[in-house]
């Protein structure tokens, strides 16, 4: 979980736990185009979120910080006080057992 403030016109880490931490590096006081420099989409749905106050739901391929590229779901949230949470969750075992099982129903 990533909580970004987006009140100063850019998007700022102020808060971050331990398994978002292992899904990227990351520091309070960073940006968002810091942080995810590699993914311009997040970036864009975070600003979004925070100026529009929709929730956003994307899955995205992405490369943890231990090197290994798994899908995951973003869900990016807007709460008070100019702030955008985003929840990422793993959904890699999902999307193989989906796969496994199109395959299944082709034979």
């Amino acid at each position: 979980m990533f909580i970004f403030n987006t009140s100063q016109g850019k998007s700022v880490l102020e808060n971050c736990n331990q398994a978002s931490e292992q899904l990227i590096v990351c520091e309070t006081g960073q940006t968002a185009k810091e942080i995810f420099k590699s993914v311009p989409l997040i970036v864009s749905d975070i600003e979004n979120c925070g100026s529009g106050g929709k929730t956003i739901q994307r899955e995205h391929l992405f490369t943890q910080v231990n090197g290994m590229t798994k899908y995951f779901r973003f869900t990016f949230s807007r709460l008070p006080a100019n702030l955008v949470v985003i929840h990422a969750r793993d959904i890699d075992k999902f999307r193989l057992v989906e796969s496994e099982l199109r395959e299944s129903k082709g034979k």
